[in-house]
């Protein structure tokens, strides 16, 4: 998973392809913010994450 943020903009990949799974034009915090990164799981999903980075710019 790749994530790019770019102010209020956050667009998600999967699996090294080039067109998103996911696009979110409006990030609720603003483009400001500052902070950790976290990840949620719904109740009872199994997850299995490897070769994590997180790169900032």
């Amino acid at each position: 998973m790749r994530i790019d943020v770019k102010g209020q903009r956050a667009v998600l990949y999967l699996n090294h392809s080039d067109k998103p799974a996911l696009i979110i034009n409006d990030l609720k915090l603003g483009s400001n913010q500052r902070g950790g990164v976290g990840v949620w799981l719904e109740s009872g999903t199994v997850a299995y994450i490897r070769e994590l980075t997180i790169r900032g710019k």
